[in-house]
């Protein structure tokens, strides 16, 4: 807790201490400069963060794309061998049953 005249420089241009011979520098231009350093570097990584999430949503998005895309390309095959496997398996069964008979 900051107090006046207490003999502990708490204020960074030292007013609190002015009626002791205390002597407390004057630091309010290096912690400002120094905040500020603190803050451009916090701005910069969340600036680059951003880019790399908008880059990666952009790949992700194009995989998307790109499997649908696939998806829709091989689903009439899907369709096709489907129903030919069915019409094997009857007559598989059938062919079963003939033999059981």
């Amino acid at each position: 807790m900051s107090r006046v005249d207490d003999g502990v420089c708490d204020c960074c241009g030292g007013g609190d201490e002015q009626s002791r011979s205390i002597p407390c520098p004057d630091s309010c231009e290096e912690i400002e400069r120094k905040l500020k350093a603190e803050r451009s570097s916090s701005v910069l990584t969340y600036v680059k963060g951003s880019q790399a999430l908008a880059a990666n949503k952009l790949k992700f998005d194009n995989h998307v794309a790109t499997s649908n895309a696939k998806i829709s390309a091989i689903s009439p095959q899907i369709v096709q061998l489907s129903t030919k496997l069915s019409s094997l398996e009857a007559l598989l069964l059938e062919a079963e049953l003939q033999v059981s008979e």
